[in-house]
């Protein structure tokens, strides 16, 4: 019985230290789950910025874009005359 007894020991022992090492795991986890969300967060507002950003960029190539072509296209006709 004695053997039962330390094997019954050693096995709760080492449950112990199996829930202690899960436990610094899932804290670690969670912190590590948080910093991400912030960075994600930060992220998405950049993201939505430079979406702005090339919006106004893209508006202001189509307008130029435009004046060229009209131009151009006076040009040429002046030529042909």
């Amino acid at each position: 019985m004695p053997n039962h007894d330390q094997e019954k020991t050693k096995s709760i022992a080492d449950a112990q230290a199996r829930i202690s090492d899960l436990t610094a795991t899932i804290e670690k986890t969670g912190a590590l789950s948080e910093t991400l969300q912030v960075e994600v967060t930060a992220l998405e507002k950049e993201i939505a910025k430079n979406q702005k950003s090339l919006e106004v960029a893209t508006a202001l190539r189509q307008k130029q874009l435009a004046s060229f072509v009209a131009e151009e296209k006076e040009m040429v006709h002046s030529i042909r005359r």
